[in-house]
């Protein structure tokens, strides 16, 4: 039975095979869209819950209230807390901690030369007691986070070593040798521990006094995990673990601020989704993005099964006589639907075969075009998540027409009553319609934020950033040459003929660390207004080299020795203060006067207000040399560059970055997420198309004869045209008056996450509008016009 029905479902596909090769290529692009989404959505929300426990493990947050409506929400807090709660706390049952800081150099594969690396993290001797990791050579018990030990991943193993089995081995970093002690398997892609080298916490205590401004406990440099007991009460945990810090600040002499200070416990499997943290932060992503992208894969897979269902039953007509006669020799009900559902069955199956063939090439292509990380692997969720694609494909793709074509009464066929509602085609303009709308919803929306990208670039940024990179300065160098030695090189530099100008200071105008106001006087301020502000520390060419503009007031000059005390504010600060040019201000210290105000750029994500900026004038050696190149000389710039780098730092690798390159890692997820909505645009939009020009060809097959008739009687090409694109093109009008509402509303909302956006303007729907008309235009057309070219013998000859 099961053989007859595959062999009939193949014949039959075969024989209508230009239709079966719409409906394969329908849910071929499509399945394969929705099986990508949300096998990258399923990661996203699956982060690190492969560890054991890991529904008890948290992460320490802190919320530093520093104004009346600023706080800082950190996600690190002091080095002791961990240990302090362990012992105090019994709802504890374990804790670990890690810490992130700066490039440190490593010997190459061959020990002949340094490089940069800054895939490393700090960790905890107790580390691997609450977290798991496969050790492929080595174990835990040989890291001591108070030697020389380090642990590498697999590739970093063969990176540096060749081969994974590589404990005993040593590395040099910086100047210490360190030992290999342990190999552990490359991490999971939904982790967010993505670090191939791991360093022990305590070794780093090189001497008594980092030991004590690390252990102190206003300092809050590390990332501490607690472990709960079973059972444990969250919100009593976080207030002990407040307390503990708030008791230990005040034996450091600090204030009580128990108003201000507030700790949070924050699940290890909501870190990658959670909030946004000054200090602390992972690679994140949001749940707003996860939650859009899950529905635009729905979206996509109800589009794949109108489609299917569409052309289905626009040619039901051509399969009334075959499912008559089975009906008529004894075929029941269930027998005829299996009988159609095979059809669908077998065309999705294959469609899955071709996806899975294709799936790891074009997962390789979008990683590269678009920047991804997306892995897919081939275990027990991922075959779950296909068979429930399949199920879901084949359920209303196939059942509706099935259970259609079954309740079909065969003596209604055999006399002739063809137009019944079955030939009716409301239910497929209805059909149409939602296509198109959910086409141009996500049409408008990839408009609206290629725009807003757009706004994004030109207004942040407004200062120079062209043929302009940076040479981060380790601490040792700065700490080891006087700042005299470090002028000197920037002379150099500015003696080559490739280079323009060069400055020193603390940040590029972008990602600029901040502080609060209890470190800044001025006159009038009241002792209790603590607003959060930002401050760079940029030397006397820095305005030049990144073209700042100036509203009021001069630059600091390097002749001038009390620039040291002054200070450059922007317009938001002098706003926000209440100052003006010429006021006292001092800062850590300092008491200068106000010299300048600077226009108002932006120094973080566009989905922050501009907040108050103050600019210092360096008095050392700061942690950046920026360089900008003449035109078309960067190449030039680079390796006159590193050659005088070399000279001064022989031992010490150039470790140098675009500041264009770091302006575009900020807004990295918006622009992702904006590349990755147009290609499913571009999908939904084929998708639609492809059903459109199906039913286009339905219609112009089954109205063959008529077609003859009016060209025989005169009818031109044009008019032929005009009656099969009319009715379809009415159809895609109505969906651009349904989907511009919805797509107003959503990217509203949308544009409501950034405190400066562009304006919804009408002719942004009205351009998709027309682009939709056009494009379905074109689709109905090149069919349409197909059929008009026919020579109308050919149609009427059976007659």
């Amino acid at each position: 039975m099961f053989k007859n029905i595959l062999v009939t479902a193949v014949r039959n596909l075969w024989r209508n095979r230009r239709y079966s090769i719409f409906n394969l290529t329908n849910l071929t692009v499509g399945l394969a869209a929705t099986i990508f989404i949300w096998t990258w959505a399923q990661r996203e929300l699956t982060y690190d819950n492969y560890h054991k426990d890991a529904d008890r493990i948290y992460r320490i947050v802190a919320h530093i209230k520093i104004g009346p409506q600023s706080i800082l929400d950190l996600g690190t807090t002091p080095y002791l807390l961990g240990q302090t709660a362990l012992e105090q706390i019994p709802a504890i049952e374990a804790t670990t901690q890690l810490t992130l800081k700066t490039g440190k150099k490593f010997k190459n594969k061959k020990g002949n030369e340094w490089i940069y690396e800054d895939d490393f993290m700090y960790i905890a001797k107790d580390w691997f007691s609450m977290f798991d990791f496969k050790f492929i050579d080595g174990s835990p018990e040989l890291f001591d986070s108070k030697q020389a030990h380090l642990i590498l991943t697999a590739d970093k193993a063969k990176q540096y070593f060749g081969v994974e089995k590589v404990v005993g081995q040593t590395l040099k970093i910086d100047s210490v040798e360190y030992i290999v002690q342990g190999v552990i398997a490359n991490h999971p892609s939904n982790s967010i521990f993505q670090y191939g080298i791991l360093l022990p916490i305590e070794y780093d205590f090189s001497t008594p006094s980092i030991r004590a401004y690390e252990e102190n406990w206003s300092n809050s440099n590390y990332i501490n995990f607690i472990k709960l007991q079973e059972g444990a009460n969250v919100e009593m945990v976080a207030q002990q673990l407040q307390d503990i810090v708030l008791a230990n600040q005040d034996d450091d002499g600090d204030e009580d601020n128990s108003d201000d200070y507030k700790i949070q416990l924050q699940k290890l499997e909501e870190i990658h989704l959670g909030q946004n943290l000054i200090s602390g932060n992972f690679a994140k992503n949001t749940k707003q993005s996860v939650l859009i992208f899950s529905l635009i894969g729905a979206l996509i897979l109800l589009m794949v099964c109108i489609n299917y269902i569409s052309l289905t039953t626009a040619r039901v007509n051509k399969r009334l006589k075959e499912i008559s006669v089975r009906k008529i020799i004894g075929a029941g009900k269930k027998h005829i639907i299996f009988h159609l559902l095979s059809e669908t069955i077998l065309l999705t199956s294959l469609a899955i075969v071709i996806i899975l063939a294709l799936l790891p090439f074009v997962s390789l292509l979008l990683n590269q075009q678009l920047e991804l990380d997306y892995h897919f692997v081939m275990d027990g969720m991922f075959w779950l998540l296909i068979l429930s694609v399949s199920l879901i494909t084949i359920f209303l793709a196939g059942i509706y027409p099935a259970l259609t074509v079954a309740a079909y009464k065969p003596l209604s066929y055999l006399h002739g009553l063809t137009n019944s509602r079955m030939s009716k085609t409301r239910f497929r303009s209805v059909l149409v319609i939602t296509q198109f709308t959910i086409a141009l919803v996500l049409g408008i929306g990839a408009a609206v934020i290629f725009l807003q990208q757009q706004f994004i670039y030109k207004e942040a940024m407004s200062f120079g950033k062209a043929a302009t990179f940076s040479l981060e300065i380790p601490l040792n160098l700065r700490q080891n040459h006087e700042p005299e030695f470090f002028n000197k090189l920037q002379q150099e530099l500015l003696n080559q003929a490739s280079i323009e100008n060069t400055s020193n200071a603390s940040s590029a105008p972008i990602k600029i660390g901040s502080t609060h106001s209890g470190s800044c006087k001025w006159d009038g301020k009241a002792a209790d207004y603590n607003p959060s502000v930002h401050r760079l520390i940029a030397d006397a060419s820095f305005q030049k080299l990144f073209q700042l503009e100036l509203k009021e007031g001069r630059w600091f000059d390097e002749n001038l020795s009390t620039d040291i005390n002054n200070v450059i504010l922007n317009e938001k600060a002098l706003k926000t203060f209440d100052l003006k040019v010429g006021d006292n201000f001092g800062i850590y210290g300092r008491k200068g006067k106000i010299i300048a105000s600077v226009k108002n750029f932006y120094f973080s994500s566009f989905k922050d207000a501009i907040e108050p900026l103050v600019i210092t004038a360096s008095s050392k050696i700061e942690h950046q040399i920026f360089i900008k190149a003449k035109p078309k000389q960067v190449e030039e710039a680079l390796a006159s560059t590193n050659a005088i780098w070399t000279k001064y730092f022989p031992n010490d690798p150039m470790d140098y970055q675009f500041v264009e390159e770091a302006f575009n890692q900020l807004y990295k997820s918006e622009k992702r997420a904006g590349a990755l909505l147009n290609l499913f645009t571009l999908i939904t939009l084929f998708i639609a198309c492809l059903g459109l020009y199906a039913l286009v060809n339905f219609a112009a097959e089954r109205r063959t004869k008529e077609i003859g008739i009016r060209k025989v009687i005169g009818a031109s090409i044009v008019n032929i045209i005009s009656l099969l694109t009319k009715d379809f093109l009415k159809l895609v009008v109505i969906s651009i008056f349904i989907a511009i509402p919805i797509a107003w509303y959503v990217m509203n909302q949308w544009l409501d996450n950034f405190a400066y956006r562009i304006k919804l303007d009408w002719w942004i729907f009205v351009l998709v509008g027309l682009g939709a008309i056009g494009i379905a235009l074109l689709t109905v057309s090149l069919q349409s016009l197909r059929a008009a070219l026919a020579n109308p013998v050919n149609a009427l000859k059976n007659d």
